[in-house]
């Protein structure tokens, strides 16, 4: 089965190895207990076996092992072929109970299922890490009770998303804040303690935004969406990432 040609997945190529390093990981590991996925495919890959760890050789690849869990496995025998990522990261708000519009554009669509994320997330967060996450993002909320915080940040994050903060910018910050505390944190209890270099690497973005906001749970997402739902996190965060840098060329 091949990639199919697909212009949200295109921008992958221009990013490195390094950046892909979690989104590999998430499609052949599961970082609850950093074991390989049953259901995996891409470290059979030719590509694969040939150039990993140099992940941006192979990124049709990994594009490939994308569209194939964003859709049935019966289905995609008869096809021949996986589904387009707008179709992965529509199922994905179903699921997670977005709200969106299927005319919208994509980028849109993928701004609606992070701020839902975020707002999970940041209701989980401390007074002390809200402030600080606040006062890296200049959001006000001096002077406001305790109960006020969060959703000041909420309603600051809706902001500065809307009038096109990169998100990247804020998964970095965010990110920062939370990784100060991971291993007592609600992630690292997920994880079981069993956090390793590279699952310890991604539970404080995106993909660990994920784990801790309990969206990966066997009653509400199925073995595939439990693959599906982080790396359209992270392929968020990505897209963010690219377009960052190529506004600042």
């Amino acid at each position: 089965m091949a990639y199919r040609p697909d212009p949200d997945l295109e921008f992958l190529a221009e990013c490195s190895s390094e950046d892909l390093n979690d989104l590999v990981y998430i499609l052949t590991h599961d970082p609850k207990d950093d074991k390989k996925r049953l259901t995996e495919s891409l470290t059979s890959n030719g590509k694969y076996k040939r150039y990993y760890p140099d992940h941006s050789k192979y990124w049709k690849a990994i594009a490939e092992e994308i569209q194939c869990y964003g859709g049935n496995s019966i289905v995609n025998l008869v096809r021949r072929k996986g589904v387009l990522y707008k179709e992965i990261l529509c199922d994905v708000c179903d699921k997670m109970k977005v709200k969106y519009k299927k005319t919208d554009s994509t980028k849109i669509i993928e701004i609606a299922l992070f701020e839902k994320v975020i707002t999970k997330q940041i209701s989980e967060l401390s007074e002390d890490e809200l402030k600080k996450i606040a006062k890296d993002l200049d959001i006000q909320v001096d002077n406001l009770p305790a109960g006020a915080i969060a959703p000041a940040l909420v309603g600051g994050l809706h902001l500065l998303l809307s009038t096109s903060v990169p998100v990247a910018v804020i998964v970095n910050i965010v990110g920062a804040t939370i990784s100060r505390e991971i291993v007592t944190s609600s992630i690292g209890a997920l994880i079981g303690g069993t956090i390793g270099g590279r699952a310890l690497g991604v539970v404080a973005g995106p993909i660990g935004w994920a784990i801790s906001g309990g969206w990966l749970l066997a009653d509400i997402a199925s073995p595939a969406t439990r693959v599906t739902i982080p790396a359209v996190l992270q392929i968020i965060y990505l897209r963010s990432l690219y377009e960052q840098r190529t506004q600042e060329v």
